[in-house]
């Protein structure tokens, strides 16, 4: 565990890091318990604590953090020090019925925007096959195409040295062709 103090805070002596180690270690609960603070700069110390006094009693550290927590606010009390930032308060605990519909209502929202999300893939699906009804790679050939629906017309193309002849689909192209 360590103890530290702000830059704001004044710099404690040695007989003031001994005090607040003896009352910090009485807080937690384990000032009986062999224990040694090793100062180290002049804005902190470290406390190593046995959890086995002699006696043979061991030490719990239950609540630790809850217990130091008390521990130091006591010591920026007493000692006139910066209080340090505490845990963020949460809200209110809901109850189990408004937990519910809140998870519900972003399930719908969920669910609705997921509907988009696929209206919008399919409607970009069906563009890229009316502009792209068989894109280069695909294993169909210009050949064995399907016609044009769209009121295109068909130029011949001259026959390759021993393949049959293919027409050619030309859709409307600003009236280029």
């Amino acid at each position: 565990m360590s103890l530290h103090n702000t830059v704001s805070d004044r710099i404690f002596s040695d007989a003031d890091w001994a005090d607040a180690g003896q009352t910090f270690a009485a807080h937690m609960g384990f000032a009986a318990h062999p224990w040694v603070m090793a100062p180290h700069g002049k804005d902190h110390v470290h406390l190593v604590v046995s959890r086995a006094n002699d006696l043979g009693e061991v030490w719990h550290g239950r609540h630790d953090r809850r217990n130091a927590q008390r521990a130091c606010t006591a010591l920026e009390t007493e000692y006139g020090l910066t209080t340090a930032p505490r845990r963020r308060l949460r809200a209110a605990k809901q109850s189990v019925h408004t937990e519910r519909e809140h998870f519900r209502a972003q399930a719908i929202q969920l669910a609705e925007h997921l509907a988009q999300e696929v209206a919008r893939s399919q409607e970009v699906q069906r563009i890229r096959q009316a502009m792209y009804p068989h894109p280069p790679g695909s294993r169909i050939t210009q050949s064995e195409a399907p016609p044009a629906q769209s009121g295109g017309r068909t130029l011949p193309t001259p026959p390759k040295q021993g393949s049959r002849p293919r027409v050619r689909t030309v859709e409307h192209c600003g009236g280029l062709l």
